[in-house]
């Protein structure tokens, strides 16, 4: 048993509470990084900015105190770090993609109604270059088709 181990708690218990505290500690990191607008932008979203500077203030202090809190905890008890691998993260972030691109096909959109000819076309032509795109990412990372 582990000295700050309570009596009673088994690796299960262990692996329960890393991952929650994993979890809390992410979630705060994501709000963060919204608050501090250190993400990406993206293209085809825009943020409704409606938090006063108070309260954006108020926020990333009472994050923080929660990210403090979160790693006490896991020191108290002792908890595994939660490892990450990079690579797969990327490479099942991208098959997501793909298979979202894939249901934008024509043939997939039958069940919202009938895409004329003409516009089945044309949206096939305009999905090349999303398809091209994730092709590239996949090469990078050396990924075969078979692993998407």
């Amino acid at each position: 048993m582990k000295p700050t181990e309570p009596a009673g708690l088994n690796e299960n218990h262990e692996r329960r509470l890393a991952t929650a505290i994993a979890g809390i500690d992410a979630a705060a990191a994501r709000l963060l990084d919204l608050l501090e607008q250190r993400n990406t932008p993206q293209t085809r979203t825009t943020l409704l900015e409606n938090l006063s500077e108070s309260e954006t203030r108020l926020l990333r202090a009472a994050l923080r105190k929660l990210q403090a809190a979160a790693a006490a905890f896991g020191e108290k008890y002792a908890l595994k770090k939660r490892r990450r691998d990079l690579r797969r993260i990327i490479v099942a972030e991208l098959s997501q993609v793909w298979t979202t691109l894939e249901d934008l096909h024509p043939d997939h959109l039958r069940g919202y109604g009938v895409v004329p000819h003409a516009a089945a076309r044309e949206l096939r032509q305009d999905l090349v270059p999303l398809q091209e795109a994730l092709e590239q990412l996949f090469s990078a990372l050396q990924v075969d088709r078979a692993k998407r």
